[in-house]
């Protein structure tokens, strides 16, 4: 390896970026589908209509209620009336976001372009998904092959993340639509780049030769319209946005550098640095001498295909200042790390426009210097603005996955809520069901499905910034003290734990799974997890005994909606999780507005001879 590629790559770059999300990444605002009425889409049949909102019996199939109001778009089919629905406007490359709700046992799907299907399905539950579960890639159909094997190209999601009927679910879609010739013969077929369900990635980079099964169009086109399948079931759609990638890529050339050594902490210090040498950009150039103590000036010509907001996104270990037609985008003086992002929008005119960076550093000379620029336009794809010449071969980490063939227990920092939380316990099953813990203040942080752990950035290199990660689909929680003692109904409930908490540890049982213990003043709590319903739920059963100083309460839940369905069972955070009390009657929970959000308590009546709250969180 050349000391270049183990330093800066030239301009720009550097370091290979897997996910499409990332800590502090803003974007582009999308172009959202207007729900209010059904004027973003062709005439349909009365199966499709607005709603204000949507409730899915769990355990009937296909028993959808809708109320009055829009912002929901609900599909309803009968014998008589089962139309597709089709978009106004038609698409070649885009990025789709929406959200969508299953009814039990029901089907339907995504078209892009009206011709290639992303399956959507109550898959809820399924240990080993096939082509036609939910978030696969439809399978392609032809008559004439031989029985058993009609059916082909189908492609599987990585992992099941589907969630249970009557719950939101988020589906997330980069496609690059087929091209053509100027006689209309195709040159590439259509490709999703990126498949992303409930937050996790079960497809990238997979091509379609062909339209799937049950296409809207059997030929292939540049452009066709967005469908969504409404003949085979009950389904429901919210937040439809997208933005459409037609134009081509930013483009930068003639880049002049100079190189200057020293102490750099601001602009000031670039300016009064001597400059050590400079010269045009060429080919696998070597800019840094050293790991330190140095500022990069890049100057060149940026070419924009269309007039529009460009917004540009910078992360470095160091600083840097970006500049184009000489006003200041970002200014981003200091030491900053390389999960930190800063940006700046600017309107330009399509055409050439001056450019300049800046990148300096004089911090940590262990830390390899690393610096990423990207940039997103009106109908230009988030890319990675480099020279062509200079962009080398992405560097790849293997992540470092802890899998849970038995139930499995890892401590770690988190990152949660914005905050590093340094006294945590993540617990894995081999049900690929799982859980992470506060325990500074027994508060439950995520619970999620699918892989258990990414601890990469805990084992890696130096282990910077030593945090591990969920590697599935999750939920998340507050991460608040699940007990209280509060002087009365109303008072709000504490972020953090009171100066009498103390933790005592956790003991084991026969299945190797952990009952934390902790104290309030002279009351004593229990709190165990375990999975249940072949791996579909959580059971959270917490014991609670002794005296307080004041009124016990439990926080069963709370988020920025929270809806009671029958006795003891309610809809959480807008339905993002079901939660079902066991003795509720007794119990006796109660739902209240505080903090801007709802929140579901316990009032715990006593616990002098113990009390024992048991819940399940089903998603």
């Amino acid at each position: 390896m050349n000391y270049l590629r183990s330093t800066l790559w030239i301009a720009f770059l550097l370091i290979s970026c897997h996910s499409l999300t990332l800590m502090g990444q803003t974007a582009l605002p999308f172009v959202p589908i207007s729900l209010d009425d059904l004027s973003g889409f062709k005439p349909a049949a009365a199966n499709w209509k607005i709603a204000g909102d949507v409730i899915v019996d769990r355990s009937a199939d296909g028993i959808v209620q809708s109320s009055s109001g829009k912002g929901v778009i609900v599909n309803q089919p009968t014998d008589k009336n089962k139309d597709q629905l089709f978009t106004s406007f038609e698409h070649g490359n885009i990025e789709l976001e929406l959200e969508f709700m299953m009814a039990k046992g029901s089907n339907s799907g995504i078209y892009l372009q009206g011709r290639y299907e992303i399956q959507l399905f109550d898959s809820w539950g399924v240990a080993r998904p096939r082509s036609s579960d939910c978030g696969s890639i439809y399978e392609r159909w032809e008559e004439s092959r031989p029985e058993g094997q009609k059916g082909y190209e189908g492609h599987p999601p990585r992992v099941n993340v589907s969630r249970a009927p009557g719950l939101w679910q988020t589906m997330k879609i980069v496609f690059q639509a087929p091209t053509f010739d100027k006689n209309g013969k195709k040159l590439t077929s259509a490709r999703f780049i990126k498949v992303i369900h409930n937050g996790v990635v079960v497809h990238e980079n997979v091509e379609v030769t062909g339209p799937t099964r049950a296409a809207a169009f059997q030929d292939e086109k540049p452009f066709g319209p967005l469908m969504l399948q409404g003949d085979h079931g009950p389904v429901a759609f919210r937040n439809i946005r997208y933005k459409r990638y037609d134009e081509p890529f930013v483009q930068l050339s003639q880049v002049q550098y100079k190189y200057s050594e020293g102490k750099m902490y601001a602009e000031a210090d670039v300016a009064k640095a001597k400059v050590k040498k400079q010269g045009a950009v060429q080919e696998h150039m070597q800019l840094i001498e050293g790991a330190n103590d140095f500022a990069l000036q890049l100057t060149g010509t940026l070419q924009v295909p269309s007039m529009g907001n460009y917004l540009f996104e910078l992360k470095c270990m160091g600083g840097a200042i970006l500049t184009i037609d000489g006003k200041k985008i970002i200014t981003y003086e200091g030491f900053h790390y390389p999960d930190e992002w800063t940006n700046g929008v600017i309107t330009l005119q399509a055409g050439n426009h001056t450019f300049a960076l800046t990148y300096f550093r004089s911090k940590d000379p262990w830390l390899r210097s690393e610096m990423s620029l990207y940039v997103e336009g009106p109908g230009v794809a988030r890319q990675m603005l480099s020279l062509p010449t200079s962009l080398p071969d992405p560097e790849y980490i293997e992540p470092i996955l802890v899998r849970a063939p038995e139930t499995r227990m890892i401590r770690s920092f988190i990152w949660h809520n914005n905050r590093k939380k340094t006294n945590c316990i993540s617990i894995g099953e081999p049900g690929n069901i799982h859980y992470t813990m506060d325990l500074k203040q027994g508060g439950l942080l995520w619970i999620w499905k699918g892989n258990f752990l990414d601890a990469t950035e805990m084992w890696h290199d130096r282990g910077e910034p030593q945090l591990a990660k969920p590697a599935g689909s999750i939920i998340e929680m507050t991460g608040e003290p699940s007990v209280a003692v509060l002087s009365g109904k109303d008072t709000m409930w504490p972020d953090s734990v009171s100066a009498d908490f103390q933790f005592k540890g956790y003991s084991v049982d026969e299945q190797g799974r952990p009952a934390f213990r902790y104290t309030i003043g002279n009351l004593a709590v229990q709190d165990q997890l375990w999975p249940e319903d072949n791996n579909k739920a959580f059971v959270r059963q917490v014991q609670l005994k002794g005296s307080a100083s004041g009124n016990v309460w439990y926080l069963l839940a709370s988020g920025s909606r929270i809806a009671q369905l029958s006795e003891g069972v309610y809809s959480v955070n807008d339905k993002a999780y079901y939660l079902e009390v066991e003795g509720a009657k007794e119990l006796k929970p109660i739902i209240r507005k505080s903090k801007n959000r709802d929140e579901l308590l316990i009032p715990v009546s006593s616990t002098s001879n113990g009390t024992t709250i048991k819940s399940k969180l089903i998603w």
